[in-house]
């Protein structure tokens, strides 16, 4: 019998090394890699290797609410998207089938999703509440009586209430994705804490939509692998590659 150990527990050893590395990490140093970053991706670069033109173009963006420690500060970047007059949509988790009967599981054991929230400004943003587990500040839904949508009567002649800046069921595209991950290669794989929300809500965007954003993952120099011994990214089948990774001053593309 092979004690070879599994694609699991290889992912769950490199998630434990970063993660160690990341909590070293002064205050001060993620927020220069995070400034870094903003630079990186918002400027008009003459060099090529240093060229974004997908940001420049972008006019609707996802991104990400940083956890307090060990992660890349999201702030400058979103800071950036209102500045360029981006619409800004942030992620929530909440509970499968909270407003529909259409959203099933997808693999065993789920029982939460990861929805994306519009937000109209940077006040909003920076007064989000903190939520969940790890802390992270969340977009609030944002409700219209369905009476007042179809224009035909007033609130007080129905109860039923329509989500109104969501972006799936609102059917809203996505010019580019921001995605976080505990690590990333050179090759544009990630990988994730675990939970599977960002691999689950890219598989539900190309349910409503027929094809992918375009994703980028953004991180910490720390959080690129280097490939070689027990800095190997494993992926399976359920791992989505993303089309760019973003790290300290370097820009990855997926080939």
């Amino acid at each position: 019998m092979s004690n070879k150990p599994t694609i699991t527990q290889l992912k769950r050893q490199l998630r434990q090394k970063i993660k160690l590395k990341l909590s070293k990490i002064p205050l001060e140093q993620l927020h220069q890699q995070s400034l870094q970053i903003q630079h990186l991706i918002t400027s008009s670069s003459s060099n090529e290797s240093h060229k974004f033109p997908e940001f420049q173009k972008a006019k609707t963006v996802g991104l990400y609410m940083n956890m307090p420690q060990g992660e890349l500060p999201t702030g400058p970047l979103i800071q950036s998207c209102f500045q360029m007059n981006k619409t800004v949509y942030l992620p929530r988790i909440t509970k499968l089938g909270k407003f529909g009967h259409e959203e099933l599981p997808r693999f065993q054991e789920q029982k939460s999703i990861l929805r994306f929230l519009k937000v109209d400004d940077l006040n909003e943003v920076e007064n989000l509440i903190p939520r969940g587990k790890f802390k992270i500040r969340e977009p609030d839904f944002k409700y219209t009586n369905d009476a007042d949508q179809k224009g035909n009567g007033s609130k007080s002649e129905s109860r039923d209430v329509v989500v109104i800046n969501d972006l799936l069921s609102e059917r809203i595209k996505l010019d580019l994705l921001f995605v976080p991950g505990v690590a990333f290669d050179s090759n544009c794989y990630r990988m994730g804490h675990g939970a599977g929300f960002y691999d689950d809500f890219i598989k539900r965007y190309v349910e409503v939509h027929g094809e992918k954003p375009f994703l980028v993952g953004v991180g910490l120099k720390e959080q690129l692998v280097s490939g070689e011994d027990d800095e190997v990214l494993h992926t399976e089948e359920h791992d989505e590659k993303l089309d760019c990774v973003i790290v300290g001053d370097r820009i990855y593309r997926s080939t």
